[in-house]
């Protein structure tokens, strides 16, 4: 009678075992774009070819801005990544008091980790400065799939790390707008790719884009009132008023 009772108590304890331990070789999960679900020092990043997300090591863009007259450094200064489809391909940082920035880029990888070859491009703003890049002047396009491996992190090297920009004429008492885009309200997702535009008298003064994660800054507006508007390729219009 012991046996009978025992044997069934085994099976089911078999039983158990064997689907809990079929739950711990699951794929692990991270949230794309952050360092969330991986561990230290690694990213999550979408798998080429797969529907399959990672952990690796970041991938980023180490460089200066400064004066193009003076040479200068410039503090301050927004910089961001954007695809050759306008979209931001990482968040915004901003320059220390000697110039330098820091960028992670987002970019698909292989099975193993290395990036996917793609063009991206900078934007740079700051205050007193024209935005870069801004006509006649271009932004030349940057190789992520040169970037070389070291111990803790992908650096692209590329002589387009370092911007220089142009002073604007006319840029005392400008402010400043630091805002947010919500990806749900405009039924997008969390990257990039809105245009973010300031108008006064119907007539663009400041233009931006958002980063990753919606967030974006608006250099050099003039007071009075203002009509900020973003725009995607589907047309999306915003139109909030400011009074500065």
């Amino acid at each position: 009678m012991r046996e009978r009772r025992f044997l069934p108590f085994l099976l089911t304890f078999l039983f158990l075992t064997f689907f809990a331990c079929g739950g711990q070789e699951q794929e692990p999960t991270c949230v794309l774009g952050t360092a969330q679900g991986c561990e230290e020092g690694q990213v999550c990043e979408a798998v080429v070819g797969s529907k399959k997300v990672g952990c690796f090591a970041p991938i980023r863009i180490t460089g200066r801005v400064f004066d193009l007259g003076d040479e200068s450094l410039i503090q301050g200064a927004t910089v961001v990544a954007i695809d050759a489809d306008g979209a931001a391909r990482s968040t915004v940082v901003v320059t220390d008091n000697k110039g330098n920035y820091s960028l992670p880029v987002f970019v698909p990888r292989d099975a193993e980790g290395n990036p996917q070859k793609e063009l991206i491009r900078l934007r740079v703003d700051a205050s007193g400065y024209q935005s870069f890049p801004t006509a006649p002047r271009v932004s030349l396009p940057i190789e992520v799939g040169t970037a070389k491996k070291f111990e803790t992190a992908w650096e692209i090297q590329s002589l387009a790390r370092e911007v220089a920009l142009l002073v604007l004429k006319e840029s005392a008492n400008r402010a400043v707008i630091f805002g947010n885009v919500n990806a749900s309200s405009i039924q997008n997702e969390a990257g990039g790719g809105v245009l973010i535009v300031a108008e006064q008298n119907n007539k663009a003064i400041s233009t931006t884009l958002r980063d990753i994660n919606g967030n974006f800054t608006l250099f050099n507006l003039p007071k009075g009132q203002l009509a900020l508007k973003g725009f995607r390729s589907e047309g999306l219009q915003r139109r909030p008023q400011y009074q500065l």
